[in-house]
């Protein structure tokens, strides 16, 4: 009887063990979610300042187009 009682007791640690374990990774989860969401953003925002600066040059390079095109137009050795 004695080592019935042991088993018992010692299932009832492991399934508690389990508990335990599970519950801390519930209360971690929306640290770790809070976490992933700040990276995202972190790199949302990176890629929007790339944005800007890719428009940024577009717009330059649309500029110096722009004024080559005049050149040509009035230099016709120009190209």
């Amino acid at each position: 009887m004695r080592r019935i009682e042991i088993c018992e007791r010692k299932l009832t640690e492991q399934a508690s063990q389990q508990r335990v374990r599970k519950l801390v990774q519930l209360k971690n989860r929306p640290h770790s979610e809070n976490v992933a969401l700040q990276e995202g953003v972190r790199l949302n925002s990176k890629f929007e300042e790339i944005i800007e600066e890719i428009i940024d040059d577009c717009k330059a390079i649309r500029q110096i187009l722009h004024e080559a095109e005049q050149a040509a137009s009035t230099n016709a050795g120009f190209f």
